[in-house]
C-alpha cells in the first residue's frame, strides 16, 4: 500500500521547510526509504 509512505513524505516535506526546523539523520533515512517505496510503485504505472 502506498498511502503510509506518501503520508510519511508529506510530513517530512512540511515540517523541515520552516526556519529552525530540521530532520534528524534517522528521519532523513525514513524519508528516503519512503521515497523509494513510492517511486517503485509509481514508476511502472507511468511507463
Amino acid at each position: 500500500m502506498i498511502q503510509p509512505s506518501v503520508e510519511a513524505l508529506n510530513v517530512f516535506a512540511v515540517v523541515v521547510r520552516y526556519p529552525g526546523m530540521s530532520a534528524k539523520k534517522e528521519d532523513a533515512r525514513l524519508a528516503v526509504r519512503a521515497m523509494f517505496q513510492v517511486r517503485d510503485l509509481v514508476r511502472p504505472k507511468i511507463k
